[in-house]
């Protein structure tokens, strides 16, 4: 597991979620053109990475999210080898692609899906390539 996604109204919002929880805010945010989203990617003292995630404009995949069920979980991530045999895999497994591979800025231009299985939203993330 890579991370787990939160849908928030704002960042500071986020924050005063988390920050209790003894989570480091202080780390940098990302906004993607793409997902029409900004990111964080806030840590506790444990292995947990919360990513918190705030619509950009109201055609965001998380805008109608946070209308209908206000902040909260929204996914859970995967860090994957193949991201494309990823996808197949959970395709056979009959989940819905709701967003095909597409690189992500918040990881450096390595590719993300999206998919809709089990009644849950997966994301999944393509593993960084080692340079030879």
């Amino acid at each position: 597991m890579h991370h787990i996604g939160f849908v928030v109204p704002s960042l500071e919002a986020g924050h005063v979620m988390f920050l209790a929880l003894g989570f480091d805010v202080s780390t940098p945010s990302f906004t993607d053109p793409i997902q029409k989203v900004t990111v964080q990617f806030i840590r506790a003292a444990s292995d947990v990475t919360i990513e918190l995630i705030v619509p950009e404009s109201e055609d965001s995949p998380v805008t109608g999210f946070l209308a209908k069920r206000g902040p909260g979980l929204h996914h859970l991530c995967y860090e994957v080898d193949d991201l494309d045999a990823a996808c197949e895999y959970l395709r056979n497994q009959r989940s819905v692609m709701t967003c095909a591979p597409v690189p992500a800025v918040a990881f450096g231009g390595r590719r993300i899906s999206f998919h809709y299985w089990r009644k849950q939203i997966v994301e999944l993330l393509e593993t960084e390539k080692a340079v030879t």
